[in-house]
This record gives structure tokens, sequence and C-alpha cells, in this order.
């Protein structure tokens, strides 16, 4: 019994760990998607600090691009974008003004999905976060 109860312990510390971990910053270069009902917001990572955005909604077929600087917090494990695009009102729904530039900018915490292992993704688990997809 008090091998079992130290097993679950050490599985939840070792979760504890990676899922608090930073990410190295060149593992976050790259492609992340969030998908919704209204359509998709796509955000590339680029190695010099840019990063481009697009907003497809696929009622209208319209897509609006998106570029500007980003960095990442290592310490708070955060990407942060300027200027960015907000499509998502919260609650799953397209923003009517989602083509404005958010004058704050965008801040997202940088997760492993699952906790663990090499799947990231801009944003918590809940809602629609931006999966890396390549």
């Amino acid at each position: 019994m008090a091998n079992s109860q130290y097993r679950i312990g050490l599985v939840a510390i070792l979760l504890t760990i990676a899922c608090i971990s930073s990410v190295p910053i060149d593992k976050l270069y790259g492609e992340y998607v969030a998908e919704y009902a209204y359509g998709t917001d796509t955000i590339r990572l680029e190695k010099s600090g840019v990063y481009s955005q697009v907003v497809r909604v696929t009622a209208t077929g319209d897509v609006t691009n998106n570029s500007g600087q980003w960095s990442f917090d290592a310490k708070e494990n955060r990407v942060d974008l300027q200027g960015c695009l907000s499509p998502d009102d919260g609650v799953g729904n397209l923003r009517k003004d989602y083509k404005v530039h958010n004058a704050g900018g965008c801040s997202y915490p940088v997760e492993r999905e699952y906790g663990f292992g090499p799947w990231l993704r801009l944003g918590p688990d809940e809602g629609s976060p931006h999966r890396k997809t390549r």
C-alpha cells in the first residue's frame, strides 16, 4: 500500500515539474493554430522575432493577415505578441472588431500538451489554444 502511494506521489511531482518547466526558445519557432467554430487563427513565430498571423473566417471566406514583433519571457514562460489580432470573444464567437489590432498586445502562456512531451500550445487548455502544428 505504501509503495503504491509513493509511486502515485512521485508521478504527481514529475507531472507538476513538467508542467511548470520552461520551454527553450528554439522549441517555440514554428506554426500554431487555434480552431474555432467560425474559422482558424494561425500564428507563426520566426527566429528573427517577427510573427505572422492569419485569421480565416469560414462562413465568409475572409482572410486577414497581420504581423509584428514577438518576444519570449523565459521566467514567466510566456510569448508576447505586439499589435496582434484577437478574433475570439472568449466564449467561442468571432468578435465584430476582430480586424482591429489589440493595442495591449497578446500574451500567451507556453504550455506542454498533457503536461509533458514535445507538443506545445500557446494558451491554456480551456477553450481553443493555439496548438503547434510544425
